[in-house]
């Protein structure tokens, strides 16, 4: 995967963006159309057009995002980054240490890279235990207290109106859900920003 991302931005198109959006399946859009995605729906609905690139990929585990953010930044950097990741690292298994140690060097390599980062958490199905679901949920909320990020935790999946058949990926209403908590962070922090530099 890291590989057609490499292939995809090269140097001769390297830049600065205005918003990268770095996760799986839930901001790739799997099962729903391109515009029906929260990406796509709240990037419609900001006040201000910024340049942004989706580098999402479903199946992603919190490891494919650190490698893919290593080859995005060999040439590109981003203003500001939605880190949406660890869902994939949940469904499979892996242990939680390696996801905590994943998170942080993702972070960690976008303050390097003078990016202000949004960490979005999900909260996952009931069927994973109370115990389970609380450690997970630390990593990310312990992640976010650590470099004072602005974090957002979205509970999409305890509202079966607003999931897919598979139990997992939100459906159309549960991306514009997550567009209607989504769009007015990036309004504040991104378009803000972009009106005071002008």
């Amino acid at each position: 995967m890291p590989l057609i991302i490499a292939t995809f931005i090269s140097p001769c198109y390297a830049k600065v963006y205005d918003l990268v959006i770095l996760g799986d399946s839930i901001s790739s859009g799997l099962g729903v159309q391109e515009d029906e995605n929260w990406v796509s729906l709240s990037v419609n609905e900001l006040d201000c057009t910024p340049s942004f690139i989706n580098l999402s990929i479903a199946g992603a585990t919190s490891y494919d995002a650190v490698q893919i953010l290593e080859h995005f930044q060999k040439d590109n950097s981003a203003k500001h980054m939605i880190v949406e990741i660890g869902g994939n690292d949940a469904l499979r298994g892996l242990p939680l240490g390696d996801l905590e140690n994943n998170i942080n060097d993702i972070i960690t390599a976008g303050l390097n890279n003078d990016s202000h980062i949004i960490l979005v958490g999900i909260d996952l199905p009931q069927n994973y235990g109370k115990k389970y679901k609380s450690q997970f949920s630390k990593i990310f909320t312990a992640a976010a207290a650590k470099h004072s990020l602005d974090y957002l935790f979205l509970s999409y999946p305890q509202n079966r109106d607003l999931m897919q058949d598979d139990r997992i990926h939100p459906s159309v209403e549960g991306h514009r859900s997550i567009a209607n908590e989504v769009a007015p962070i990036i309004n504040a922090v991104v378009c803000h920003n972009q009106h005071c530099a002008d």
